[in-house]
């Protein structure tokens, strides 16, 4: 970054610090969500979240009977970090940039909703 650009996002920042603290905070939740190496980003988090409840659904179907509020609870995470994606992506998809995306939410019984 130039001179002329860091003088101007110091002005920026000093006459608009809400603006400076969003943008910032904006960036610093891209890093996380995105920037994370191989430990996955959102977007795993999202795929990872989903493949919890297929395996719940596989191999523990009576547990999702007796407690089905542990559909709700992945649900609500899943709602949730697809907000965060949509939030620092802008809208612009469900991959992370490498080409990996998520698999669909899963197919639930009617006794589970």
């Amino acid at each position: 970054m130039g001179v002329l650009n860091k003088l101007k996002m110091t002005i920026a920042a000093f006459l608009f610090p809400d603006l400076a603290r969003a943008v910032a905070a904006h960036d610093a939740l891209k890093t996380l969500a995105f920037a994370r190496g191989e430990t996955g980003g959102v977007v795993k988090r999202i795929d990872e979240n989903r493949e919890l409840l297929e395996l719940l659904m596989r191999d523990c179907p009576k547990l999702l009977e007796q407690s089905a509020w542990v559909v709700g609870w992945i649900k609500a995470n899943d709602s949730f970090f697809l907000e965060v994606a949509d939030v620092v992506r802008q809208g612009r998809g469900r991959e992370d940039g490498k080409g990996y995306s998520v698999r669909p939410w899963p197919e639930l019984s009617k006794e589970l909703f």
